[in-house]
């Protein structure tokens, strides 16, 4: 008689459910790895303002641009202190290296989706918990945006933390967690001004809570972390690069409150949170001639991830352990939306990294309202998960940072040529370039610019004393072309070699770099 082996048993779903997050977990940190230096630093020009302000503040200057010869410190106040001064510890210990601050983008993704754990409330069912963290942790934009030495991530995570805090506060009648809450909302503030969106949040939640005596807590732990940094870098809320950034972008103070800029935000938000949308996408659609079909694609997905999001908010709102949190969730995106919405004169309507902070909650508030029907449930998950590792895939196949794509599209990187120029040169060597600041933080020199007429090189050469002239893209053209004054400038040296000696060039990457010989 032969004796057959029994079935194995059946694996129980909530195994399931841990093991595919975890594996979502461990391809996004293989995927955060191969994505971490794709673009070069200083090509979204605001990460090389950071990184000046960081490395001023590390030798005592304060957050300032300090650039070379004619060119006084500047404290450029439309940019936050709170960021600088995270990156300025990492500034001080390594000195000449620029890839150590991304540590601190790194770090705030991890702790984003390690605090998404435990955002949804008591009661929760664990597989939405594990939806939630597994969305995260491939979300192309969460990834990308990781490896970026910019200032969205940081105040993501430290927006979620304020207001876990204060749900904690909250729900339990506590004051110490919104101490705690309104330290971390003032260092959002410091980071970023919208943190101000996660302030009002919280401060209506309270008042509707009739905890006023919490609230004046709240505030005052707030402004016991801000008054410090805005009394150390001179960035109080009376300057006028401080009003002009909260009251709106010059002529477009009042658009941020328009209908229509509002919407845009509904049209962002599939992008953000279902990434199969999104650029590439897009232009497909657009170079094939149906461009609108694309966008009323991404107007219904948006309308439905904001029906989900009402849904939740109508279910939760009223009674149970998610009451409070549901509340904390829609304020928060509802005042950051009014935030956003002040940057529609970018070339995308709302810049993707700007709708980082909001994705741990808008994420659980669409998961919760799907929860309930299992077959969308899981259409939501799976949008959400498999669209951000298609994504991801994608990227990785195309690299963001490639030095020229094949469409001539691409990332200029603003360190080429920079290294050649610091082995040849003192420290106190000034070097002429486009796009100084980009280049500065690359180079460690005095810099200066271009003249803006490329017949005036000599004479600015010879007023600021160049040592060197480093030629290259701008940041904000394409890679491999040199615009002007660039291009009439490098004309002008190639006429004179005896004067502008060749020390490096690389035609393909469009970067010259000449040695001046008086």
């Amino acid at each position: 008689m032969s004796r057959t082996s029994a079935p194995p048993p059946p694996v129980p779903a909530g195994r399931l459910a841990v093991a595919a997050c975890a594996a979502a977990c461990l391809l996004g940190a293989v995927i955060l790895a191969l994505r971490l230096d794709e673009a070069p630093v200083g090509a979204a020009t605001d990460d090389a303002y950071y990184v000046e302000m960081a490395r001023s503040l590390a030798e005592g200057r304060g957050p300032v641009l300090s650039l070379g010869p004619g060119r006084m410190d500047e404290r450029p106040g439309i940019f936050p202190a709170g960021f600088p001064l995270l990156l300025a510890p990492l500034a001080a210990a390594w000195p000449d290296s620029l890839g150590v601050f991304r540590a601190v983008p790194v770090l705030a993704a991890l702790a984003l989706v390690l605090l998404a754990w435990w955002w949804p409330p008591a009661g929760t069912p664990r597989p939405l918990r594990l939806a939630l963290v597994a969305a995260l942790a491939v979300n192309p934009w969460l990834l990308g945006w990781a490896g970026r030495i910019l200032s969205d991530l940081p105040y993501a995570a430290l927006a979620l933390a304020s207001l876990l805090a204060a749900a904690r506060g909250l729900e339990g009648g506590r004051s110490r967690p919104l101490a705690l809450a309104g330290v971390l909302a003032g260092a959002g503030i410091a980071v970023r001004t919208v943190g101000w969106a996660g302030v009002l949040a919280v401060g209506v939640v309270l008042v509707a809570e009739r905890r006023t005596r919490d609230l004046l807590l709240f505030l005052a732990a707030a402004l016991v972390v801000l008054v410090p940094i805005w009394l150390l870098t001179e960035t109080s809320p009376l300057s006028a690069a401080y009003v002009a950034q909260v009251g709106g972008l010059g002529a477009e103070t009042g658009g941020r409150f328009a209908l229509g800029s509002a919407l845009l935000y509904v049209v962002e938000w599939p992008v953000a949170l279902v990434p199969v949308f999104g650029a590439p996408v897009r232009d497909a659609f657009v170079r094939a001639g149906v461009g609108i079909v694309y966008q009323l694609a991404a107007l219904a997905v948006g309308v439905g991830l904001m029906v989900l999001v009402g849904r939740a908010a109508g279910r939760l709102w009223r009674t149970g352990p998610a009451r409070v949190r549901a509340r904390l969730a829609f304020f928060f995106l509802f005042f950051t939306m009014v935030a956003l919405v002040n940057f529609r004169g970018y070339p995308t309507p709302v810049q993707t990294r700007l709708l980082l902070p909001v994705l741990p909650v808008g994420a659980w508030l669409v998961l919760a309202g799907s929860w309930d029907r299992r077959p969308l449930a899981a259409l939501v998950v799976g949008a959400m998960v498999l669209g951000g590792l298609a994504h991801d895939g994608w990227r990785i196949a195309r690299p963001l940072g490639a030095t020229r794509n094949a469409d001539g599209s691409g990332l200029v990187d603003p360190g080429a040529g920079a290294g050649l120029v610091r082995e040849r040169t003192a420290p106190d060597a000034v070097v002429m370039c486009n796009d100084p600041l980009q280049r500065h933080i690359h180079l460690r020199r005095p810099v200066v610019d271009l003249p803006a007429d490329p017949a005036g090189l000599d004479a600015a050469v010879a007023r600021d004393g160049v040592a060197w002239l480093l030629l290259g893209p701008s940041v904000h053209d394409r890679p491999g072309r040199l615009e002007a004054p660039a291009a009439g400038c490098l004309a002008t040296a190639r006429a004179q070699p005896a004067v502008y000696v060749p020390a490096g060039a690389d035609s393909v990457a469009a970067v010259w770099s000449f040695e001046i010989r008086r």
